[in-house]
């Protein structure tokens, strides 16, 4: 698989009860590929999906993956942990895992 384009990472966008504003980031996910970007990164680097639950980070994969399927956009899903990885593994809407490399200590 080779990617190629501008791949957009989504903040995440929360309202006024820190719950997840789901309309704000459809809109936000339309916006960048209206604006030109092959696809779109979700859960990728901002941060906060460590403080999101797994209902929450499985519904903003649903939504951003509705928004791709329906604009045919490719969709990398940010992925810290072997389980992120494995939540991600039965989802073909999701074309690519987005994974922080360890860091890697000489021996010694």
């Amino acid at each position: 698989m080779t990617l190629t384009g501008l791949y957009v990472p989504l903040i995440t966008p929360f309202d006024d009860t820190g719950a997840v504003a789901g309309s704000a980031l459809e809109a936000l996910a339309h916006e960048v590929l209206d604006a030109g970007a092959a696809g779109v990164v979700a859960l990728g680097t901002t941060g906060e999906p460590t403080a999101l639950d797994d209902a929450e980070r499985r519904g903003i994969v649903d939504l951003v993956a509705g928004v791709c399927r329906e604009r045919h956009a490719p969709l990398l899903v940010g992925a810290n942990t072997v389980e992120s990885l494995r939540a991600l593994a039965s989802r073909t809407e999701v074309t690519a895992a987005l994974c922080v490399v360890p860091p890697v200590r000489p021996a010694g």
